[in-house]
């Protein structure tokens, strides 16, 4: 399975997985696809990561403790308080920058690792988000922001315009880290603080996607 094959699987796989969470109001399907998924994304593409060590390479070690780290704070939602899931989902995102980081320094570059952190990224803010809305700190309109990569996905799908060369905007990166400090703060902050950042990130992603696609849609008709 190559990565454009997993990806499109993964964000299917992902959105069956919500929809089931929303129906039962059980997290673990979401975990479950989630595990899946990542799992047939390393058995798939080790052939093209085994050269760099250790495992995989150290960038991909690194993201790959972002990734579980996350499954097992959301895992454990149930059962800590607010608070403390604020505080463990601060290490993850201040891993971030790291694997990055090391890809470069080590050279170990590769469209398998770029694709895996920003899949990790966007398993936080889509577990994140929905945990604020289970645990009624945030509503349901925050959802479309934090499950805004699926859909994104979905939506390049429907119109035929998946692989083409995205319009990366550069306000775009600033935007994700808004949301990931807003996410943080839904946790950590009083309601009174942490909504309007959660209502104003959601905004800016929701804007950031929505530009993306008009944009990637112009390039098109131009040629």
């Amino acid at each position: 399975m190559n990565l454009k094959k997993w990806d499109i699987f993964h964000c299917l796989a992902v959105s069956s997985g919500l929809i089931a969470f929303h129906l039962s109001g059980n997290l673990i399907p979401v975990l479950i696809t989630i595990t899946f998924s990542a799992i047939l994304l390393w058995v798939s593409q080790w052939d093209t990561i085994s050269h760099f060590k250790p495992a995989g390479g150290y960038a991909n070690l690194v993201t790959l403790f972002r990734f579980i780290l996350i499954i097992m704070i959301a895992a454990l939602s149930d059962v800590l308080p607010v608070k403390i899931l604020g505080i463990l989902f601060i290490l993850p995102v201040s891993l971030d920058a790291l694997d990055g980081y090391l890809a470069r320094r080590m050279k170990q570059e590769s469209e398998f690792g770029a694709l895996f952190d920003l899949e990790t990224d966007s398993l936080f803010v889509a577990l994140t988000g929905l945990i604020l809305v289970d645990k009624q700190i945030a509503g349901t309109w925050i959802l479309p922001a934090v499950y805004m990569r699926y859909f994104y996905v979905l939506v390049l799908l429907s119109s035929r315009r998946y692989g083409q060369p995205e319009k990366r905007t550069r306000f775009g990166p600033a935007v994700a880290v808004f949301l990931f400090i807003s996410l943080i703060a839904g946790f950590l902050l009083p309601e009174t603080f942490a909504i309007p950042l959660l209502a104003t990130a959601s905004f800016a992603v929701v804007f950031s996607f929505a530009y993306s696609f008009v944009m990637l849609v112009s390039a098109r008709q131009n040629h």
